[in-house]
């Protein structure tokens, strides 16, 4: 029945799209062609809206809150049906994503034989385009600088780490070609980010591809691309909880693990609340598959088929090489038809695909469709979750996707038989061993704060002699740079590495599933068999959401004042719930939505005083508000009474930080954590040291004079907008700081009323005319202020110009329907808005979500095959 209202909401979606929103889109993005176009659409739109407002009230007395009332009533709605192309229909959104499809082709899987070298070039230099979409700061905080002498000074620091690092030196030692290509895509595409699709779609497409490619290994179409062997893992394992919950619509989930002497697997169950049962009256099977399949297969059919349980393999990195080697892929490719009860793998792929990036695969597609949420509560309102699932930076999607491609399935067979297998097993880490301090990390952090910053020759030199004379082995490298840019992290909040300690990540939605995993842990402990609560602030980042609700949290929202929290309600929940019942508190500096910051200094006070941990997520704006020497709120733990109640803190450096993107620090006091196994070492895949390495040169390149003097003409440009945002009497102001010395940065607005309900017109005019701004909830646009706007002359002159002339076709053409280019946020938003049951909406956002996750995992049955 689901699938019938799928198929029949795909079609009622295009067809209100097909008639609604043409005319709007055969115009140009300058002010005389924005006019144009709002004076020649929607006729047809109205017609329709009027003609279905008749039927739907008609049919609501017969089907009140059912699909039926709800596709009706949205058809009333043309605005809301076209936000929805975004999410049904990705590729009409995203025309150069269709373009390089059709100009480069589709893999669905790895090819027999390498891809000529100058097709994968003119890939990369069509790919050059994309530049053309974000710089001179059109794009709002997608972009951090993207300035080309930044971008080549990466690309140099690049080419001098891979060469050292474990994982990918055997691509590049002996191929300079593949080098070449590597180098080439890094220095393009290093700003790039999958979750923005319209802007990289090159990104997306070798998101998509590369899923499709590794998938194929097992004789499968359905895969999600992520991080490495843990992610690959817990996406799996995910997925088999959900599927287990739809199945008995029970929070309970149990597992029979099937390992050796490792615990790699239960250690990522134990991270989503799966409890272990080896009675075999568990809910599903996990096999850990770590060498000799060949061998194993026969015991496993046995185990299998006694258990009767839907299972999943895990490959490690051993098993996957020996299947590739000598010809035994066929084995690969029987699993699924062998195992009826197999319904995914998940694999170690380091050494094999650069970075260590892997996927998850699944039997079909209602089987990944598992590894996604559905929808959220957040903002006081649902919307969509979609979760790329270990979505890592868009420059090593791309990167694995050309070298794939550049390496062939014959090459990849033979590179599987280079390396010993041991070098690359995912032994995990110990808090303590990322965090002591060396010598050479102490003297980085000197480097850093100096007055002058590093060159990169000066970088390059300092770290090839630390490394030559240390004789350190590949992965002892690995660690010391870690502990090095550790060390460097802890410096930008003045917090000595003797009290403090903490990990790199992949990402802010990482750093924060780290840290909210450790508080789970250890109130766990501390308190078995009860519900860890968390108290935030619900313009919290929706990461927190997802991983809390991943792991049975009880999440307590706080009330706002101006986006931030309210302290006195913070007071009464602490007292309604007892202090002993809450893992943590969760604040941010600053919010996304508003950007509007929490009084983190009052809520430490609270928080030491009630020994709750606290948490500050700081991956927004860690890397600006910490370089504004006068802002109130910049955090320095040399100054222990003000801040002795923060437990743990979060900070990308691939924002602000302005590294290459899949980059972020997640800090711990060490006092909080006196128990070592709080600390969750093996949720989260490691950096290389390819990508440590980077990050390193990067700040040190930087320097704190540098991350100073960017802070301020980011936060200047930002007293300045909001001055001229304040002179139109149309727009108001949301989310102001609690003190005026806050660094004011991310600027959110909306229309005051009547106009409010066209804040998202406002939005889509001004995308017409070149700027991206974000569309968040309760009808908010907002933009955040980069250095790629601080480096535009004419960046303030320009933007209020456009704001103002928008604001003027809205007074000037009042009954303008609103527009098509309503993202996530705003779309869920006006979900929220109508009048439906709260059923009725859930149902239509899990479809969204399963349309739009379909459409951008799967790439087209037309594949070429032999050629780009």
């Amino acid at each position: 029945m689901l699938k019938f209202w799928k198929r029949t909401a795909l079609v009622f979606s295009f067809l209100t799209v097909l008639l609604t929103s043409y005319p709007a889109q055969i115009f140009a993005n300058e002010r005389e062609d924005l006019e144009n176009s709002i004076r020649e659409s929607n006729c047809i739109g109205r017609a329709i809206s009027q003609s279905c407002s008749y039927l739907a009230n008609l049919v609501e007395p017969f089907f009140p809150d059912t699909f039926v009332s709800l596709a009706l009533n949205s058809l009333t709605r043309p605005q809301l049906v076209r936000s929805w192309l975004r999410y049904i229909a990705f590729y009409s959104e995203n025309k150069e994503f269709a373009q390089y499809d059709s100009e480069f082709g589709v893999y669905g899987k790895i090819p027999k034989d390498p891809v000529p070298t100058e097709d994968l070039l003119a890939l990369l230099e069509k790919g050059k385009l994309e530049r053309q979409g974000w710089e001179n700061g059109k794009m709002s905080g997608a972009i951090y600088d993207g300035s080309e002498k930044l971008m080549q000074t990466l690309a140099e620091n690049f080419e001098s780490a891979i060469l050292k690092d474990e994982q990918n030196e055997m691509f590049f030692a002996k191929d300079p070609i593949a080098r070449n290509l590597a180098k080439t895509a890094f220095q393009q595409f290093q700003t790039s980010n999958p979750l923005h699709g319209s802007s990289f779609p090159l990104a997306v497409k070798a998101m998509r591809e590369l899923g499709t490619m590794l998938a194929q290994l097992f004789h499968s179409q359905h895969a999600i691309a992520n991080s490495g062997a843990r992610e690959s893992l817990r996406i799996a394992l995910k997925a088999m909880k959900k599927r287990t919950m739809q199945r008995t619509h029970s929070q309970e989930t149990s597992a029979y693990i099937m390992e050796r002497s490792q615990t790699f697997v239960s250690n990522i169950a134990d991270s989503l609340n799966i409890k272990r049962d080896d009675t075999g009256e568990a809910d599903f099977l996990i096999v850990n598959i770590d060498s000799r399949i060949e061998f194993l297969l026969d015991a496993f059919i046995i185990k299998v088929d006694v258990l009767d349980l839907d299972t999943h393999f895990h490959f490690t990195n051993k098993a996957l090489r020996e299947m590739i080697q000598n010809n035994s892929i066929h084995h690969l490719k029987i699993l699924f038809d062998l195992f009826p009860k197999l319904i995914s793998i998940s694999f170690d792929t380091a050494g094999l695909v650069y970075s260590g990036i892997s996927a998850t695969v699944f039997r079909d597609a209602s089987s990944r469709l598992n590894a996604f949420e559905s929808h959220v509560q957040w903002k006081g309102g649902m919307y969509p979750g979609i979760n790329t699932s270990g979505s890592i930076s868009g420059v090593d999607y791309i990167i694995a996707y050309i070298l794939l491609l550049h390496t062939g399935m014959n090459n990849l067979s033979n590179l599987a038989k280079e390396k010993s297998r041991d070098a690359f097993e995912d032994k995990g880490k110990k808090f303590s061993k990322a965090s002591e301090s060396s010598e050479f990390s102490k003297n980085l952090v000197h480097h850093f704060k100096k007055s002058e910053p590093m060159n990169t020759s000066q970088v390059h030199d300092l770290l090839r002699e630390h490394k030559q004379n240390s004789k350190f082995e590949n992965t002892q490298w690995r660690d010391e740079l870690e502990t090095a840019l550790i060390d460097l992290n802890l410096a930008v909040f003045e917090a000595d590495s003797k009290d403090f300690g903490g990990r790199v990540t992949s990402g802010g939605t990482e750093s924060i599933r780290v840290a909210m995993q450790m508080y789970s842990d250890r109130f766990r402990k501390a308190h078995p068999n009860h519900r860890p609560i968390f108290l935030m602030n619900e313009m919290a980042h929706i990461a927190f959401e997802r991983h809390l609700k991943d792991i049975d949290a009880k999440i307590v929202a706080v009330e706002t004042i101006g986006g931030a929290v309210n302290i006195h309600d913070l007071f009464n929940k602490i007292h309604e719930y007892k202090a002993e019942n809450i893992a943590a508190i969760i604040a941010s500096a600053p919010s996304y939505p508003f950007g509007a910051p929490d009084e983190i200094r009052e809520i430490s006070q609270i928080a030491a005083l009630t020994h709750i941990g606290f948490h500050v997520d700081a991956c927004l704006g860690g890397f600006l508000m910490q370089f504004v020497e006068s802002n109130p709120l910049r955090i320095d733990f040399t100054n222990g009474a003000l801040w002795e109640g923060v437990s743990s803190w979060s900070a990308d450096l691939h924002k602000y930080g302005v590294t290459q993107k899949g980059l972020s620090f997640v800090g711990f006091r060490r006092s909080f954590i006196s128990d070592e196994q709080y600390f969750p070492n093996t949720i989260c895949s490691e950096r290389t040291a390819a990508n440590l390495e980077v990050g390193i040169a990067c700040m040190l390149e930087i320097g704190q004079k540098g991350y100073q003097e960017r802070a301020n003409s980011i936060a200047e440009l930002g007293k300045l907008l909001k001055q001229e945002i304040r002179k139109i009497d149309d727009i108001e102001i949301r989310g102001e700081p609690c003190d005026s010395k806050i660094p004011d940065w991310v600027i959110a607005f909306q229309l005051r009323d009547p106009l409010k309900h066209h804040t998202y017109t406002l939005g889509s005019f001004m995308k017409k005319m070149g700027w991206k701004l974000n569309q968040v909830g309760d009808y908010t646009l907002h933009i955040a202020l980069t250095t790629a706007h601080t480096q535009s002359s004419d960046f303030l002159e320009k933007f209020v110009s456009d704001l103002q002339f928008g604001v003027s076709l809205l007074h000037k053409y009042p009954n303008v329907k609103q527009s098509s280019s309503v993202g996530a946020y705003g779309m869920a938003a006006q979900l929220t808005n109508m009048a439906f049951g709260k059923q009725t909406s859930i149902a239509w956002l899990e479809l969204l979500v399963s349309l739009y996750a379909e459409n951008i995992m799967t790439a087209s049955k037309n594949h070429r095959k032999s050629e780009l």
